[in-house]
């Protein structure tokens, strides 16, 4: 599970081989959430 970014005892990450829709996976002590990755257009 490739890491993208940490902040101080949160990790954020992304599995490769996960189903969609687009999202990213944020572990922490204690927790593990799902977020959601949404298309973003410009007004």
């Amino acid at each position: 599970m490739p890491t993208i970014k940490r902040f101080g005892n949160m990790r954020v990450f992304i599995n490769t081989d996960d189903h969609g829709p687009s999202h990213v996976h944020v572990r922490g002590p204690g927790y593990i959430a799902k977020v959601g990755i949404h298309e973003a257009r410009r007004a």
